[in-house]
């Protein structure tokens, strides 16, 4: 009889450990004065545990295939784009008269507040850093950009195709091509920076 019990008990401590290790996460046995609990991830939390690490690296596959061919096919674009403007630009200068070669070598003149404003806002627009430092002994203005590349080469875009800054960049140099965080350098020429209107 006592053996009998003693199998119903165990069998019953049995069942109740494994009620709390599959959904608790527990394993409790109390005895008399044997007490023993140790906890334990449960099967359920395993679980959830694991789809969510499946959900994560969905993600990140998704991210390193369309994202990254979206992000390479908008460069792409965009360097081609600069191309075709320069070769337009070189054909115009190859059939230009002196005259249209003087006018559109003319420097240019704007205020320091102004050009502030209008590069600041193109690099707000494509979320980069960026300093301009004018060069007033041979009329340059350098610039040292930070941001991702494809920030970098969509400010590099506006400033070129600003049709009143009508800034001519040279000079391009760009580091950190596959990485999100690039720098890049250039000049833009023949510009003049004033700092005051009565200077114009």
């Amino acid at each position: 009889m006592i053996k009998k019990l003693l199998y119903v008990v165990i069998i019953i401590g049995s069942i109740w450990a494994f009620y709390g290790f599959f959904f608790k996460g527990q394993i409790a046995v109390n005895i008399g004065n044997f007490n023993f609990n140790y906890d334990v991830p449960s099967f359920q939390s395993i679980k959830d545990g694991k789809k969510t690490l499946d959900s994560n690296l969905s993600s990140l596959e998704d991210l390193n295939t369309r994202g990254m061919n979206n992000a390479t096919a908008h460069v792409e674009s965009e360097l081609k784009n600069y191309e075709t403007k320069k070769q337009e630009y070189d054909m115009l200068a190859a059939s230009a008269s002196r005259e249209e070669i003087a006018e559109a070598n003319k420097e240019e003149k704007f205020l320091l507040d102004y050009l502030w404003i209008r590069v600041g806002n193109y690099a707000n627009d494509n979320a980069v850093k960026f300093k301009m430092t004018p060069n007033e002994a041979d009329s340059t203005l350098t610039f040292d950009v930070t941001g991702s590349y494809i920030s970098i080469i969509n400010f590099i875009y506006d400033l070129q195709n600003d049709s009143i800054l009508n800034f001519v960049i040279d000079g391009v140099y760009i580091e950190g091509a596959s990485s999100s965080q690039a720098k890049a350098n250039f000049n833009v020429e023949n510009v003049s920076v004033i700092t005051s209107p009565n200077e114009a």
